[in-house]
C-alpha cells in the first residue's frame, strides 16, 4: 500500500487492476511483478486468478527469465488450490498458451481431468458453424 493509498484509500477493484496490469507489464521491474503476483494469489478471486493466468500469454524475450516468472506464477496458482480450477479451466478454453496451466489441472485432477478438458476443447473446435 502506497502513502497516498493510505491517506485517501482505494477500493479493492482498483488495486486488483493495478496489480493485474503490473504482473503482465514486461517493462516493470521483476521484483514489482513478483509482488503483484503475490498480491493476486493472496486475493485469489476469479479476476486475480485470470490476471495471473494472462502472464502465460506473454513471452518475455529472455527465455530463462520468462520461464522463471511463469514457474513463479504456477507456484502461486498451486498455492490457491482447487478453488482456482473453474477459473483455470475457463481460461484454458479461451487461450492458446495453455500448456503450463494445464499442469495445474493434472496436479489436482490427474491425467483423467486433463483428458476430459482436452476433449471438451476439441469438441468446441469441432463446431460446424465455425
Amino acid at each position: 500500500m502506497g502513502f497516498f493509498d493510505f491517506l485517501f484509500g482505494t477500493d479493492e477493484a482498483t488495486t486488483l487492476k493495478k496489480h493485474a496490469k503490473r504482473v503482465n507489464n514486461l517493462n516493470a521491474q521483476f521484483e514489482e511483478r513478483q509482488a503483484s503476483a503475490q498480491w493476486l494469489a493472496e486475493n485469489s478471486s476469479p479476476e486475480a486468478i485470470t490476471a495471473l493466468l494472462n502472464r502465460f500469454s506473454i513471452a518475455y524475450e529472455h527465455n530463462m527469465k520468462d520461464a522463471e516468472e511463469k514457474d513463479f506464477i504456477l507456484q502461486h496458482l498451486r498455492f490457491i488450490g482447487e478453488s482456482a480450477l473453474p477459473t483455470i479451466k475457463i481460461w484454458i478454453k479461451t487461450n492458446d498458451k495453455f500448456a503450463r496451466p494445464l499442469t495445474l489441472i493434472e496436479h489436482h485432477e490427474g491425467a483423467q481431468g486433463v483428458v476430459e478438458l482436452l476433449l471438451e476443447i476439441v469438441e468446441m473446435e469441432n463446431d460446424q458453424f465455425k
